[in-house]
């Protein structure tokens, strides 16, 4: 997943903010499908955003943002992407969506994924599967 913005600005989380992450059960272990990240329910995670100057093919500028924690802003937008997966090239992978927590104070990055409103955080908690 990798997060658009055509304008990087870090903003910091002034409350907790709801987001939604699609991943894969494996086993008893929850991983991100692109970069195969091990998750686990209730425990919170940091890293970086590092965005990255990119141009389309009529030489337009817009950043993408390939490190921090990539999650969709809204629980239908989580479970269309699943439905991609499942349906895709993962066709034969377990994916479930995951209700998450960024926490107040994170660095965070609103953007698109594809056509969705979708964010990128330096932290965050997975806090429950979510059924469809």
């Amino acid at each position: 997943m990798c997060l658009t913005v055509e304008k990087f600005k870090i903003e910091i989380a002034q409350e907790d903010i709801v987001v939604y992450k699609v991943l894969e059960k494996y086993g008893g272990h929850i991983i991100s499908p692109y970069c195969r990240f091990l998750y686990e329910i209730g425990k919170e995670y940091k890293t970086i955003i590092e965005p990255r100057l990119s141009r389309n093919q009529f030489q337009e500028s817009y950043y993408e943002i390939n490190e921090g924690f990539h999650s969709f802003l809204y629980e239908e937008d989580a479970k269309d992407e699943k439905m991609d997966f499942q349906y895709g090239k993962f066709k034969d992978w377990d994916f479930r969506c995951f209700r998450c927590i960024i926490p107040k104070g994170s660095k965070i990055v609103y953007g698109t994924y594809g056509a969705k409103d979708a964010i990128v955080s330096e932290e965050i908690k997975i806090i429950e599967e979510i059924e469809l």
